[in-house]
Formats: structure tokens, C-alpha cells, sequence
């Protein structure tokens, strides 16, 4: 099992639920163990639409499955435990991790729809 940080651009969803006074540059951020970055996302996006399924202007985002994560770093390992599921968060903070390239890095690309490898 990995430890991923799995982001979404922006704090939209928790803002004011978190701490209203954030700004709001920060992005919306789970720690998640799970045995892949695919399974990682998985677990991420149903997290995350739990918390948009009550916002209209997402409505139409939910229905179509479209992408609620923009961003995987793979963190650490994890060999105590085999449940997949998010262990901490969500958390404001900048979705980005100091020492990118040490690293295992993906982005989704939403031009053309798909993940791509970033580093490491």
C-alpha cells in the first residue's frame, strides 16, 4: 500500500465549512492509502463528490463522472495497513509537494481528458 496526497485546484467545496478565512489560492487536499494512484483517485473523487453532490453548479460536472482530483503525488509507503481509504482530510493547503522531483507526480490534463506522469 501508498500514502498519496490526491488534490483538487481550488478550496471551493470546503472553504467555509473548513475556515472561512483561508484564502482562497489554497487547493482541497486528502491523504489517501491505497494500493495504486489510480485506486487513490477513485477513492479521492468519491470523497469529494459526497461534498459537491449538494452544489447545483456542479450538477451537470457529477453527472457526466468528470474528474473531481487534479493531482497525485505518491508520498510514502504504508506496509501496517491494507485498507484502502482516505486517512486524512480534506485540508486546505497548496497542492503541491517541496522537492517535486523525488516524488512520483500525476496531473489530469482536462483539455485532452487523461492522467499523465509528471516526475520521478
Amino acid at each position: 500500500m501508498y500514502i498519496y496526497l490526491v488534490s483538487r485546484w481550488g478550496n471551493d467545496i470546503f472553504l467555509e465549512e473548513l475556515n472561512p478565512d483561508l484564502e482562497c489560492t489554497k487547493d482541497s487536499n486528502l491523504l489517501v492509502r491505497a494500493k495504486t494512484w489510480q485506486r487513490a483517485v477513485k477513492i479521492a473523487n468519491g470523497y469529494f463528490a459526497k461534498y459537491l453532490e449538494n452544489h447545483e453548479c456542479f450538477a451537470e460536472f457529477l453527472k457526466n463522472g468528470e474528474e473531481l482530483c487534479d493531482n497525485v503525488f505518491q508520498l510514502a509507503t504504508d506496509t501496517l495497513n491494507e485498507t484502502e481509504e482516505v486517512i486524512h482530510g480534506p485540508f486546505i493547503s497548496h497542492g503541491a509537494v517541496r522537492g517535486v522531483g523525488v516524488y512520483k507526480n500525476w496531473g489530469y490534463d482536462v483539455g485532452d481528458k487523461v492522467w499523465r506522469k509528471k516526475s520521478a
